[in-house]
Parts: structure tokens; C-alpha cells; sequence
């Protein structure tokens, strides 16, 4: 219990510091919606029994869990459409699509492999 409280902590501090001071407008906007997409899939999820979470900040209020969809992984998405490289070939944004598709699945695989935040069913 001490792993998982202690990874989200981490994972709290690195979404928070990160972000660049000149860039907080595009950062919400695109948080929000980042933010939204994942509440919908981590709903469709639980509800449809593909994933539990056994490790959760809010056990009485939901099944789903709060850090994860609702802060790390939108800002995955808030850190892909900042730093996306705007005059880069396409070899270079095709690489920066692949590294950030793999982040994402990455932490998650991790996730479930050493801690109890997250459990895949299916």
C-alpha cells in the first residue's frame, strides 16, 4: 500500500512541475480534453469489467482510480501536443509518434506488473 501511494506521489510531482510556466493556456485546454476522453474509456472499462483497480484514493465513491485517468494520463497527452514538433521531417515526427504512443502503455504495463494500482482482466 505504501508502493502505490508512494508511486502516485511521484507521479503527481512529475505532472505538476513539468508543465512550462508560457505555455499553462494551451496545457488546460488540451488537458481538459485529454481529461475527458479518459474518463470515458476508463469508464467504458470498468463497466464492462476489463480492468480493476484494487488500489484506489476514493474506495467508496468509485471504482475507477482518480490519478491516473484524471491526471497522469491526460497530461501524457498535454505533454504530446506541447513539445510536438512543428518544423521536423517526417522521419522525426514519425519517431515522436511512436515514443509517445509507447508511453502511455508503458507505465500502464509496469503499473500492473509491480504494483497494485491497476489490474487488466481481459
Amino acid at each position: 500500500m505504501i508502493k502505490e501511494a508512494l508511486i502516485l506521489i511521484v507521479s503527481w510531482i512529475a505532472v505538476l512541475f513539468f508543465i512550462p510556466k508560457q505555455s499553462r493556456k494551451t496545457a488546460q485546454i488540451s488537458f481538459l480534453f485529454c481529461q475527458a476522453i479518459a474518463w470515458i474509456f476508463e469508464y467504458i472499462q470498468v463497466y464492462f469489467g476489463f480492468v480493476e483497480f484494487p488500489f484506489r484514493e476514493f474506495n467508496y465513491a468509485t471504482k475507477m482510480n482518480f490519478s491516473l485517468y484524471y491526471i497522469v494520463y491526460p497530461t501524457a497527452g498535454v505533454f504530446f501536443i506541447l513539445w510536438y514538433p512543428l518544423k521536423a521531417g517526417k522521419i522525426r515526427i514519425i519517431a515522436y509518434y511512436f515514443i509517445f504512443g509507447m508511453i502511455v502503455p508503458t507505465y500502464s504495463f509496469l503499473l500492473e506488473k509491480y504494483s497494485s494500482l491497476v489490474h487488466f482482466r481481459r
